[in-house]
């Protein structure tokens, strides 16, 4: 047998690995990559999970005056549109005539723009 260089030893063994010390080396190499993402990539996904904690209430506080507004308006809006609503049901259980014409109007309108030939 002639003599190899060891360099060439440790890349190409002479034995040949089994699958079973394959799969050792490969569950030693994860084993060894978890822990250094535990090691190295704790601290930052803790500090970026932070960051966005920060981030969201910084947002939360610099939105919360406009979502408060919106509320009080829609509030608002709600309340004229039932009184809205009402006063047109007194109106048409006082006189059906004109809401009934009114409906007709639409009905009619609505038809003639669906059915249009092109």
């Amino acid at each position: 047998m002639a003599h190899t260089h060891p360099l060439l030893e440790a890349i190409f063994p002479r034995h040949k690995a089994t699958v079973g010390d394959q799969f050792a080396s490969l569950s030693q190499d994860v084993a060894q990559l978890a822990r250094q993402v535990r090691r190295y990539g704790q601290p930052r996904v803790e500090h970026a999970a932070q960051s966005a904690s920060d981030f969201a209430g910084d947002v939360f506080h610099q939105l919360e005056p406009f979502a408060r507004d919106a509320l009080h308006r829609a509030n608002d809006a709600r309340r004229a549109v039932a009184h809205q609503a009402k006063v047109t049901g007194r109106a048409v259980r006082d006189d059906p005539v004109p809401a009934v014409i009114a409906l007709g109007t639409f009905a009619l309108i609505a038809s003639l723009l669906l059915h249009r030939e092109e």
